[in-house]
């Protein structure tokens, strides 16, 4: 069983690496190998004499796995912002070939479930042509949405969902930010109606920590 998808969020500050890392450790207690990858990477910081992300390493801890940095975040750049201009800020050149090309080893050893995990959002540029979602077609992974529970949730929902579809990819599931109010709890219940796609928990803000998540729905 070789389970893969590509996860992204519906705004910038959704806790996507915080669901992927959960996803990963979930796996492992259940006895699957996993890997998760961040091929792109913004605001990074220098660890150890190199530009090295958290979310990155925090994949890397979670995976069962091992690989080399390189292979799980090719591109570290350092502006904290979107991932063309940090990219051309640091004279990088990114295309959706050029990424899938460096994930593709990673992505070729077997292994029960992997995850690939974007930056920024679904439309987040990586050049003048290209978005994320350029990325997510190249691989052609069903996508999971992390979904972040504010006042505008439900319009960001249904605005990446429209995306995903029109990219002609499918969503294998959804993931919400823990529920803290009647009201996000409202919200929750009307995307759960129309969504066609399974819920499949709540993350919360902890890196690799959840309610516990549906992962029969992904297959495993």
């Amino acid at each position: 069983m070789k389970q893969r998808f590509f996860v992204t969020g519906t705004e910038v500050s959704s806790p996507v690496n915080e669901f992927s890392c959960a996803l990963l450790k979930q796996a492992n207690q259940k006895g699957f190998s996993s890997l998760g990858l961040k091929p792109v990477a913004t605001g990074c910081s220098e660890v150890d004499g190199e530009l090295k992300s958290q979310e990155a390493l925090n994949l890397m801890a979670c995976s069962s796995i091992e690989l080399s940095y390189l292979q799980v975040n090719p591109f570290s750049l350092a502006a904290n912002a979107s991932p063309h201009i940090a990219a051309e800020m640091a004279d990088v050149r990114m295309s959706a070939d050029r990424i899938k090309a460096y994930m593709s080893g990673a992505l070729m050893r077997s292994v029960n479930l992997a995850l690939v995990e974007g930056v920024g959002g679904w439309r987040a540029p990586i050049n003048d042509r290209e978005s994320m979602a350029s990325v997510a077609q190249a691989l052609g992974f069903p996508v999971i949405l992390v979904v972040s529970l504010n006042e505008n949730a439900i319009n960001q929902t249904l605005l990446t969902l429209e995306a995903i579809r029109r990219d002609g990819l499918t969503l294998a599931g959804w993931v919400v930010s823990h529920i803290q109010s009647e009201v996000e709890q409202q919200s929750v219940d009307w995307l759960h109606r129309v969504v066609p796609a399974p819920l499949l928990g709540a993350i919360s803000s902890e890196v690799g920590e959840s309610d516990e998540l549906d992962l029969v729905q992904l297959g495993l």
